[in-house]
């Protein structure tokens, strides 16, 4: 009996010996593991720079769009600037009130229908019209248009005029009148006579006969006017702007208005420049309008005889320090008729 208690005893123990060598094993296995296992997670500072990244490369593209957009507009103010300023209407600048002389109007005779040798043209004469002394009689020499030019237009106005009878010599080539000779067509009377009574220069009739010279027609607002043939004719936004333009880029434009309030044409030049009654330009008229001439002679304010319209006729020389066509722009507001 004790035997067998002595066996179980013994047997029991080396149970306990194995169980308590396989704990101890597996703690030295998971030791083992503890050790060679090493877990690794990224530090605290790496995850805040990816974040800065991912900010940088979010502004970077604010920057490019908002680059590309300031590129692209200042591209566009750029075309407007270039392009669109001189297809701007404006009514014509306020007349320079401080110039040392006054131009006189043109004559507002009616032409007759007779050519030159049948009567005796209403002379309009260089002084006349640049508001100079008037001497009758008094010619002018090709010495005394070859001074040298000023700050004021008028004094601008006639150089290089070959033969001295007041057309320049870039007239004389676009009526094809001889710049060598005062009367092209011996008729007796000069170029620049007939020219500003609306005679042809080089033959016989009118000037609307004159090869060179052309009608403009403009049903919109009912009038025509006679400009050089050879100039292109272009509208600046429609039939209320049309502009002449020569071939070394001097042009003459005719803008048109409504006058809404039906005034005047001095009524409105007074409200439109606000000066004195007393400050006005030169008065001029035509055939179905009156108007008044700015003191350089550049511009006219008119209005038709019903006062439906506002006309500013102006003449721009561009880049150039000569007003090289300033009689044909003279025989352009002579020529204008509005209403018939």
């Amino acid at each position: 009996m004790f035997s067998f208690l002595k066996k179980q005893k013994k047997e029991i123990s080396e149970e306990k010996d194995k169980i308590s060598g396989k704990d101890e094993e597996k703690e030295m296995m998971d030791k083992r593991m503890g050790e060679e296992i090493v877990i690794h997670t990224m530090p605290e500072k790496f995850r805040q720079d990816s974040l800065k990244t991912d900010k940088a490369k979010q502004t970077g593209i604010f920057v490019m769009v908002g680059g590309f957009i300031f590129i692209v507009v200042i591209g566009f103010l750029l075309y407007l600037f270039i392009f669109k300023a001189p297809a701007e209407k404006q009514v014509a600048p306020i007349p320079q009130q401080n110039e040392t002389y006054t131009p006189e109007p043109l004559s507002n005779e009616e032409v007759e229908t007779s050519t030159p040798s049948e009567e005796v043209l209403p002379i309009v004469t260089q002084e006349e019209y640049l508001g100079g002394p008037e001497e009758s009689g008094a010619s002018t020499t090709p010495e005394e248009t070859e001074v040298l030019a000023t700050s004021t237009p008028a004094e601008e106005i006639f150089l290089g005029d070959r033969d001295g009878d007041g057309l320049t010599n870039k007239e004389e080539t676009l009526l094809g009148t001889d710049d060598g000779n005062v009367d092209s067509d011996a008729d007796g009377y000069s170029d620049y006579e007939e020219i500003m009574n609306l005679y042809n220069p080089v033959g016989s009739g009118k000037l609307a006969d004159n090869p060179n010279i052309g009608e403009y027609i403009n049903g919109t607002f009912g009038y025509k006017v006679l400009y050089p043939a050879n100039w292109p004719r272009t509208s600046v936004g429609g039939d209320d702007s049309i502009m002449f333009k020569s071939e070394d880029n001097q042009f003459i434009q005719l803008i048109v208005q409504p006058n809404t309030d039906k005034q005047s044409i001095e009524d409105w030049y007074v409200q439109q420049f606000a000066v004195e009654t007393t400050e006005l330009g030169p008065e001029v008229s035509g055939n179905g309008w009156s108007g008044i001439k700015s003191t350089d002679g550049l511009i006219v304010y008119l209005t038709d005889s019903n006062r439906n319209y506002l006309f500013v006729l102006s003449y721009n020389a561009g880049s150039s320090e000569t007003l090289d066509y300033i009689n044909i722009f003279a025989a352009m507001i002579k020529s204008l008729v509005i209403g018939d």
